[in-house]
């Protein structure tokens, strides 16, 4: 799954260099569509994981049930890694070099051209590595509560087109943040092409980000809408003052004419 994503999504950090508005919403689309039919092909299998960011947000809050520990989440985000490094490779195997090059394929200019093409990089990491953290993080932060509100909360009633809204949610956010960071969004994305063309600078702060952004969403949507059984509802503690007692005092009064009523009739 993974795979098939990072082939798809390999043109976002294209469009991130280039100012051309229709080259971003192309890479924004071929990124969401593919994340939303893999994500339909494995929600029945491994319950939709393509995201580190995203298993790691699940794993710790502890809301996938009993069988989906920190070894089964290391298991998940093991194979999301391989399976985004194949998939960089085969990008760049499968690439010709002389693309966009008036140079021999062999030379350095040509070689530096078709890595800059796949590595995840925006107007903006080079220079501003904290922007590029926050960046990641609050667009991955969105993409994950879409997640948890979808897929991983059971009172979700939009379950069937949860892939299809986490899909659209990713297209959002390319669009958001390409231009400036390359839109990672998923630190399996941000690694795989540092590793097959073995140029790992810039990584550490759009990786710091995703993963934040993962954490922190499961967190603050656990506790706010997914409560344990020790928790009162959230309309408990989210309501004004006074509010849930007035509502009760109304159903009360509802509740005495009900029965005041059928005593009459009886």
């Amino acid at each position: 799954g993974d795979r098939v994503c990072r082939v798809a999504g390999a043109g976002v950090p294209l469009c991130g260099r280039s100012a051309q508005s229709g080259s971003l919403i192309s890479s924004a689309l071929g990124v969401g569509l593919s994340l939303t039919i893999v994500t339909y092909l494995t929600i029945g299998i491994s319950g939709g994981h393509l995201n580190p960011a995203v298993t790691c947000g699940v794993a710790i809050t502890g809301k996938a049930g009993r069988d989906f520990g920190p070894m089964e989440a290391m298991l998940y985000m093991l194979a999301q890694f391989a399976g985004a490094i194949a998939g960089a490779c085969l990008m760049r195997a499968a690439t010709p070099l002389q693309v966009g090059c008036e140079v021999s394929e062999d030379s350095p200019d040509c070689q530096g051209l078709k890595m800059l093409t796949f590595l995840v990089r925006g107007s903006i990491s080079t220079e501003h590595g904290v922007a590029v953290f926050a960046f990641e993080l609050l667009c991955t932060f969105a993409m994950t509560w879409t997640f948890f509100a979808t897929v991983v909360d059971p009172r979700s009633v939009a379950r069937g087109l949860a892939p299809l809204a986490v899909g659209l949610s990713a297209v959002a956010a390319v669009i958001a943040e390409g231009p400036f960071t390359g839109a990672g969004l998923n630190p399996a994305r941000i690694i795989a092409p540092a590793v097959a063309f073995g140029n790992h600078s810039h990584c550490v702060a759009p990786v710091a980000g995703a993963f934040a952004g993962g954490a922190l969403a499961g967190l603050v949507y656990c506790y706010m809408f997914i409560f344990s059984e020790q928790v009162p509802d959230v309309y408990m503690i989210t309501s004004a003052p006074g509010e849930h007692e007035a509502e009760a005092l109304f159903e009360g009064s509802i509740r005495h004419v009900v029965q005041t009523e059928g005593a009459d009739r009886s």
